[in-house]
């Protein structure tokens, strides 16, 4: 069944930037024009857009609609529609009485309506007849966060040196044991960042013998020099953010790398920093597309539990409020989230998460990392 091309897409605006996007990308089904329907509130979403799609070769019109009048946005599309030709309707961002007043439109002018599916991955021929298309991998982390507004203004390497893989493997096999030494190194680590390069005392701890078990290995790397004295030298800042933390990225990035050469992830950089056009900057540790969604994974491998400066709300807290955030101006209902802690979060702090509807792989999880990664894709 052969895919059919229309040359002037006509798409309400939402908030959801990707449903309009995502079939200009899909080649066969290109346009050469797109005109956006705006309804008042959503002018930058409609900027957002206008640009990501003009990167892509199509010219753009705006069109100012009424997003709630049914009869106004009738009135406004019949005006529109009465000068086209080969057009579609792309009917599925945009409230509800946009979408029945377009179509109303479509119907009167017999013009042609789509729908996209983002859970089946499909392209819905509405009418004039019903026809179907499976849409293949089309997003790119660039083109995803382009859509919300965002360049990446860096990133971090992808090689991982043979020696971190099997430090990072120790770690994640011996979790139950080497959370509450690893706790105390992050310590360290911290501290090290306030007078860098100054060797950092070791603190008591229950277990001496896992702690020390823990320098060997991180020592091994040549991360880390023991001190005569009992005190810890990081070799460098890389060095010291790669113990503080850095390391189960690496671990993570190792176990998502593996599912892209399997094909299972389309786009991947890890380490990213974006900008948006007001010159705010945020960090994603690991980034990628999957099912022409965007994914973000954020790492901890700091205790989440433990509250300090009479602070209430535990750290997990925070760490899922900004997470919560950043997958929000970042990608919209169209992106996912989810954190990887090497430490066990609370009860309630799990409920939280599963409010804000990010994902949570933890502690002893973290020896499954791969197949919960799929399952997380694949829902």
């Amino acid at each position: 069944m052969k895919i059919p091309q229309f040359e002037t897409h006509i798409c309400p605006v939402s908030e959801q930037t990707l449903p309009n996007l995502l079939p200009v990308l899909y080649a066969p089904f290109r346009p050469k024009r797109v005109i956006l329907l705006v309804p008042p509130a959503m002018g930058g979403q409609a900027e957002r857009l206008g640009l990501a799609l003009r990167d892509l070769g199509v010219r753009v019109e705006l069109c100012s609609v009424a997003a709630y009048d049914f009869q106004a946005m009738r009135e406004q599309t019949l005006n529109l529609a009465a000068g086209l030709k080969n057009a579609a309707f792309n009917l599925t961002a945009g409230t509800k009485i946009m979408a029945l007043g377009a179509y109303d439109v479509a119907r009167d002018f017999d013009l042609p309506v789509f729908y996209l599916d983002s859970r089946g991955q499909r392209l819905l021929i509405l009418r004039p007849e019903v026809q179907e298309f499976a849409l293949p991998e089309l997003l790119r982390l660039k083109t995803a966060l382009a859509a919300q507004g965002y360049d990446i203004s860096g990133q971090g390497e992808q090689q991982i040196p043979a020696p971190h893989q099997e430090l990072t493997e120790a770690l994640v096999e011996g979790v139950e044991c080497f959370a509450a030494p690893l706790a105390s190194l992050n310590y360290m680590a911290q501290e090290a960042r306030k007078r860098f390069l100054s060797p950092v005392d070791l603190p008591a701890v229950k277990d001496a013998r896992l702690l020390n078990d823990l320098l060997a290995r991180f020592a091994a790397c040549g991360l880390i020099e023991v001190v005569p004295g009992r005190s810890v030298l990081f070799r460098d800042e890389a060095a010291r953010a790669y113990v503080n933390g850095g390391w189960l990225e690496e671990h993570c990035l190792r176990i998502v790398r593996g599912l892209k050469k399997e094909g299972r992830i389309f786009d991947l950089l890890p380490n990213l920093e974006i900008c948006n056009r007001q010159g705010v900057k945020n960090e994603l540790d690991l980034a990628f597309t999957a099912h022409n969604q965007l994914h973000i994974i954020e790492c901890k491998t700091a205790n989440l539990q433990k509250t300090r400066d009479g602070r209430i709300e535990t750290p997990a807290a925070a760490a899922g409020y900004k997470l919560e955030t950043l997958r929000d101006v970042s990608g919209g209902s169209f992106a996912r989230a989810m954190l990887v802690s090497y430490t066990p979060l609370p009860d309630y702090d799990r409920v939280r998460y599963a409010s804000y509807g990010i994902q949570l792989v933890q502690a002893q999880q973290l020896k499954r990392l791969r197949e919960e990664l799929i399952l997380w894709m694949n829902r």
